[in-house]
């Protein structure tokens, strides 16, 4: 995957970059001036921004990304590497690794949520817990669904577009232009998933989402197709809509949505992260023998 970009383009597309940065931070600082209750989110407020958020999410993450692609790669609609048909077993590889790493990315999720910051920092501290708490209230009503066509909606909306709109973006052209600016690709990979959970602009999940970035981007470059990240993304989101759809109805217990906590949270912990790092590396041997096979 070494692609060689101009510097000049590299520059334009990191101003891009943090262009948009700037405009989601400046928003959500603004939306979360004031806590939200929950009678503030009607069922109707809550429709319109879902279907905002399919939009803006479209519109900011897929549409630089495919712009930027085509205008300025001479490979166009290849450059993302979704012409490469992933394979089925990569593929199932990929759906066991997000399941497995539920535990520690919960593990970690918990010690995001202990962060306490200085005390002369103690305003952008409650601003932090302000905007984290209206997030979640918001994504908790988007999720607050009873019928099958609602549950189609969600998945489309929190699930598909996410998945095909940000891989393309974080992955199919940040991660390339930061691998090919650093010519390093661990770098390039780190650099992607720590740009990727800051956009999403909820704090005391930065570090559970900077993982999941860094899992998706090695396996964009492991299997050299964009098409595996975007269906590891799916399964993670895809789950979670559909959790909450069954804890609703009552079909299985809430206690699901804690997987790996509770006493033995450090040992569930280690046990996920030896499996994520066992697949992953299973993933990379596969995809090796590919090409050193074709070689």
């Amino acid at each position: 995957m070494e692609i060689q970009e101009s510097r000049s383009r590299s520059n334009f597309f990191l101003l891009v970059v943090l262009g948009y940065y700037l405009i989601i931070f400046l928003a959500t600082v603004t939306f979360a001036g004031d806590e939200l209750s929950e009678t503030e989110i009607t069922s109707q407020v809550s429709n319109l921004m879902k279907l905002l958020q399919g939009v803006l999410t479209l519109a900011i993450f897929g549409g630089i990304a495919v712009f930027f692609g085509v205008t300025f790669s001479q490979e166009k609609w290849k450059y993302f590497n979704m012409h490469i048909p992933p394979k089925i077993f990569t593929l199932l590889l990929a759906g066991l690794l997000v399941f497995f790493s539920l535990p520690v990315i919960n593990t970690m999720l918990e010690w995001n949520n202990q962060l306490n910051l200085p005390e002369w920092l103690s305003g952008v501290e409650n601003w932090m817990k302000t905007a984290e708490s209206n997030a979640e209230k918001i994504t908790k009503q988007f999720l607050m669904v009873n019928s099958i066509g609602d549950l189609a909606v969600n998945l489309v909306v929190m699930a598909m577009i996410p998945a095909i709109a940000e891989e393309l973006f974080f992955r199919g052209l940040l991660q390339r232009v930061l691998i090919a600016s650093t010519k390093n690709i661990h770098i390039g990979i780190w650099l992607a998933a720590i740009l990727f959970s800051a956009l999403h602009g909820q704090f005391y999940g930065f570090l559970p989402r900077m993982v999941l970035g860094a899992i998706l981007g090695y396996l964009f470059v492991w299997s050299g197709s964009l098409w595996v990240p975007i269906f590891a993304h799916f399964v993670n989101n895809g789950a979670a809509v559909l959790l909450a759809f069954y804890v609703k109805k009552g079909m299985i217990s809430e206690d699901v949505e804690n997987i790996g906590m509770g006493e033995d949270k450090f040992y569930f912990a280690l046990n996920s992260a030896f499996i994520v790092v066992l697949l992953l590396g299973w993933i990379w041997w596969r995809e090796r023998k590919k090409q050193m096979a074709i070689e």
